[in-house]
């Protein structure tokens, strides 16, 4: 690889785009646990907690693998503290 090239990290969107997705997945499960809930429908609130817990553990797999894979080089599709910002932040708006 040249020197030139080795300025230049991947670009970190499209993880950052898996994580979001992997985000939404776990926030529309949701309203089908809220609903469980109203209906005091006790084995479909464990199955919808059960789906949540494993979808939002998905997402802090991506979330983390993005952390430690993001380039210390000189040149980023984007600034790694702005990158980080939009992980906590989507992070925090899932509760």
């Amino acid at each position: 690889m040249s020197v030139i090239a080795n300025l230049f990290g991947h670009s970190p969107i499209r993880p950052m785009q898996q994580h979001m997705k992997a985000a939404v997945h776990c926030a529309r499960e949701v309203l089908p646990l809220v609903e469980a809930m109203v209906e005091g429908d006790l084995p479909a609130i464990s199955a919808c907690r059960a789906r949540i817990d494993s979808l939002e553990h998905r997402a802090d797999e991506l979330k983390n693998e993005i952390r430690s894979h993001l380039p210390q080089r000189l040149f980023m599709a984007m600034e790694r503290r702005d990158l980080l910002e939009i992980g906590r932040a989507s992070c925090r708006e899932r509760v």
